[in-house]
């Protein structure tokens, strides 16, 4: 067997996640290592893992951007759907199908321009319809033409679109940022002063390569899995693999 030290000296870049599962695999790969400065490296190698998992899970799952953003195409269906339905009833025809074209009318005069309005702007324009309807007595006419759960869930939405902008409701402060760049170059250094370890005592006949291989072989599989990976779409996220919550095995 040729020990081929070039495969395990550079660790394979990737993200958090991919970061950890590295971290898990050698881990499992290498226990009951009985080099004591292998024993000592895989220790180093957990206690980083676990400070990058740790710090992980306390970064926000979701930006304050990304809700309103949610908040903002949440009531924009809502209403394209209201909308629509409302403008099918005008095709009834008869004492209907006037009836709906005259309500469409008095609330959507402008069609649904408003929606492509700045946050702040669509939800007033929407406060203002759903105002309409009370004033102009729609209740009972919008129940019949387009459905009273259309309308609640309209009012649902409206609602929580106003609390997700901060009109109605305070916001919540924004949580201070994480960062992992630390925590993540870490775990990257103390794996590879793992590798280095092992591949020494390889070269200088103190550890076995057969042994030494499998507690390696995660690197290779890991470099190998990036380089074959097919290329994300555009918006799609690089990794979306999930950081598991459980911590990292133990080392003997």
């Amino acid at each position: 067997m040729t020990f081929d030290a070039s495969l395990y000296e550079t660790i394979p870049q990737t993200n958090v996640a991919g970061t950890l599962a590295l971290v898990r695999a050698v881990i499992t790969a290498s226990k009951g290592v009985s080099l004591p400065a292998g024993r000592k490296a895989l220790h180093r190698v957990r206690a980083a893992g676990e400070a990058l998992r740790t710090q992980h899970q306390a970064v926000p799952p979701v930006k304050a951007e990304s809700v309103t953003r949610a908040t903002d195409a949440a009531i924009d269906r809502i209403w394209s759907a209201f909308a629509q339905r409302l403008a099918a009833s005008i095709e009834l025809g008869g004492a209907e199908g006037a009836e709906a074209a005259r309500v469409y009318g008095l609330l959507f005069a402008k069609g649904l321009t408003f929606l492509s309005l700045r946050y702040g702007e669509q939800w007033a324009e929407g406060e203002a319809i759903l105002a309409r309807i009370g004033s102009e007595n729609l209740e009972v006419t919008l129940g019949h033409l387009v459905g009273a759960p259309f309308l609640r869930e309209l009012r649902a939405r409206q609602a929580a679109y106003g609390e997700a902008l901060g009109i109605t409701k305070a916001k919540a402060p924004a949580p201070e940022a994480v960062s992992l760049v630390e925590p993540l170059r870490e775990a990257r250094a103390a794996l590879g002063t793992f590798a280095r370890v092992l591949i020494a005592a390889v070269e200088n006949g103190d550890f076995d390569e057969a042994a030494a291989t499998p507690m390696l072989e995660p690197l290779v599989a890991l470099r190998t899995s990036l380089r074959t990976k097919r290329r994300p779409a555009a918006g799609e996220p690089i990794d979306a693999a999930p950081v598991s919550p459980e911590p990292l095995p133990t080392v003997d």
